[in-house]
């Protein structure tokens, strides 16, 4: 099957609804449905998810130094249950 499911689709909102509307449609155990043509469905549903991802990775900006250390101590109050005084210690970073 070479139809384009997710053509033309601008966000990730508007593909799940689509998904969700043709999966619908073309179930196999649908009147009408097609195993082959619900599995391109998902096959393209995968890649069109993928795609996205892979744009959101590429425009994401490194975190600050600030918003690092924030989570390196928010990481070490739940691994090792250290209080934040012991965490201002380690890290020598004042709030």
């Amino acid at each position: 099957m070479s139809q384009q499911f997710f053509k033309g689709i601008k966000s990730q909102e508007e593909g799940k609804e689509l998904f969700r509307k043709l999966c619908k449609e073309y179930h196999p155990d649908k009147v009408g449905g097609s195993e082959e043509a619900f599995k391109e469905l998902y096959r393209q549903y995968v890649e069109f998810q993928q795609q996205f991802q892979k744009e959101a990775s590429q425009n994401k900006e490194p975190p600050s130094m600030e918003e690092f250390l924030i989570s390196l101590q928010e990481q070490y109050l739940e691994e090792y249950n250290l209080t934040k005084s012991v965490l201002r210690l380690i890290f020598k970073y004042k709030k």
